[in-house]
């Protein structure tokens, strides 16, 4: 069984439409949430509920050491204050070379300040993908 360090793994943010390769500065925890629907097909002979996989969706979360010279957390500031579309991924290192990553686009929900007395300031980011979400893993062709 493989065990990855969670320090391996780099949250980048970008502008859609543009490749952005520089990772968010200050990332201290990111956080990705995968979910899908549950859909009970049960019917009045199952004697268990049943279930098929719904509708798909994912968030995503960072916390981040405060930088407000980063031009990384500017993007995230100004695209939650005009309500842009921008592209997350997710990517696990081994070296330098990326060996697996998550792409999506999101919209940015929420972004908090914590100014904590005795430590360093910091911004909880929370993102809501939009659309599919392409995985290192992923094998179903319906994932669009």
């Amino acid at each position: 069984m493989a065990f990855y360090d969670g320090s391996a793994y780099k949250l980048y943010v970008s502008k859609v439409g543009t490749s952005n390769t520089t990772p968010l500065v200050g990332e201290s925890t990111s956080t990705l949430n995968i979910t899908a629907d549950a859909l009970e097909v049960s019917d009045k002979s199952s004697a268990w509920k049943q279930y098929i996989a719904g509708m798909r969706g994912a968030t995503l979360s960072a916390t981040l050491y405060a930088d407000d010279e980063d031009a990384s957390q500017k993007l995230i500031i100004s695209s939650l204050m005009a309500g842009d579309t921008v592209l997350v991924s997710l990517h696990r290192m081994s070296g330098l070379s990326v060996v697996g990553e998550y792409n999506a686009q999101a919209i940015i929900t929420s972004i908090g300040l914590t100014m904590q007395n005795g430590g360093v300031a910091s911004r909880e980011v929370s993102f809501q993908i939009t659309g599919a979400v392409s995985a290192p893993y992923a094998t179903s062709a319906s994932e669009e």
